[in-house]
């Protein structure tokens, strides 16, 4: 059993790493377009509606798809004030409690949220109230939706290789 769970906790990271390699080009994408946004607005004195929401879209996928990403290199925002001076068993309890009473519920939640927000979107295809804005609204809240999905599945991850480490000497609990 050890050996599925970490079969499956080691395809969530290679899923979450393949999809944040790939998002990451996306922030390329965004400096392009604000510079564009940035020339027609100062130089041209032109604004569109569509560039500004398509900075908002990509933005948000980036940060949306990438954070699993993140997460799972560790490469996360953290309150280190108390949590760098612990020793590592401390730090595998702060990371299981953290986990199961908190991260792992509120990105349950997150995810029925993300469902009903995407879901009556979709039903009535939402697009943008702007006037020359983007349609299809509902594509940025569908990826609401999967990236809570894939940080919850991280969240399972990080959980299963963190139990299954448990007795390992070394600081980083969840790393294989």
């Amino acid at each position: 059993m050890p050996t599925i769970l970490r079969k499956f906790a080691e395809s969530v990271l290679r899923l979450n790493t393949f999809i944040g390699q790939k998002v990451s080009w996306l922030s390329f994408a965004l400096v392009l377009l604000i510079g564009l946004d940035v020339t027609l607005r100062y130089v041209l004195g032109m604004t569109r509606i569509w560039v500004i929401e398509l900075e908002t879209y990509l933005f948000s996928l980036l940060f949306l798809l990438g954070g699993p990403w993140t997460w799972a290199r560790d490469e996360h925002v953290r309150v280190d004030i108390f949590y760098t001076q612990k020793s590592p068993k401390q730090k595998r309890r702060i990371n299981l409690f953290g986990h199961l009473l908190l991260f792992l519920p509120w990105t349950w939640i997150l995810m029925q949220v993300g469902w009903q927000f995407f879901y009556e979107s979709w039903l009535i295809r939402e697009g943008s109230a702007q006037a020359g804005g983007l349609p299809a609204l509902y594509v940025i809240k569908f990826a609401m939706l999967l990236g809570f999905v894939l940080l919850f599945l991280q969240g399972v991850a990080h959980t299963l290789l963190l139990l299954l480490n448990w007795n390992q000497t070394e600081d980083s609990s969840w790393q294989h």
